[in-house]
């Protein structure tokens, strides 16, 4: 079966294509954050991955390298909730820090999202006071 979604490689270099996600994630994703978040976090993107599909990203995700053995994850929006696009980032994103020989993957998230993290070998590092929580996965 031919994958109908092409996935493409970016890193922040890649002034167009930041703008273009900028405007979906805005749209499609995260909506109730403040659009300097948005901003932010594709700024500092050292390597991201998204897929599209009729030159449309449908999800993508924004990680950011942390004294060059941690990844950390700024940004994962996925714009059409179909076919798991947001758990295929997750899946990318960890052969890319096993191959690139990371020690591991941090992220922060709402606790309400602790479940589907930790199915991707996340585990909570911290919880913080306002509902949210910093996890982690580590590579040996």
């Amino acid at each position: 079966m031919v994958d109908k979604y092409k996935l493409v490689e970016f890193d922040k270099n890649n002034k167009s294509l930041i703008e273009i996600l900028k405007k979906y994630s805005k749209i499609n994703c995260r909506n109730e954050l403040d659009t300097g978040y948005i901003s932010a976090s594709l700024a500092k993107t050292d390597v991201g991955f998204y897929f599209y599909n009729n030159d449309k990203p449908l999800a993508f995700i924004c990680v950011q390298v942390m004294r060059k053995e941690r990844l950390h994850i700024t940004l994962i929006c996925s714009v059409q909730n179909t076919d798991k696009l947001g758990s295929r980032l997750l899946n990318i994103i960890s052969e890319y820090a096993q191959r690139e020989k990371y020690k591991s993957i941090t992220l922060e998230c709402d606790n309400k999202l602790e479940k589907f993290y930790k199915k991707f070998g996340f585990f909570v590092a911290k919880r913080h006071e306002m509902e949210f929580i910093d996890m982690v996965k580590k590579f040996e």
